[in-house]
């Protein structure tokens, strides 16, 4: 019987492959928006946690 897509789990090593990406999205957004708000870079920037 095939996986259907509810039941299929990914293997550690992938999951800690996503989370260290995400990590380092996280910290990337959290430095731009630090940077902007002391007028380092110029715009504006919106930061997606919540």
């Amino acid at each position: 019987m095939a996986a259907s897509a509810s039941n299929v789990q990914p293997d550690d090593d992938v999951l800690v492959e996503m989370y260290r990406r995400m990590l380092l999205i996280r910290k990337s957004e959290e430095q731009l928006f630090r940077d902007v708000k002391q007028g380092r870079t110029p715009g504006q920037v919106h930061l997606s946690d919540g």
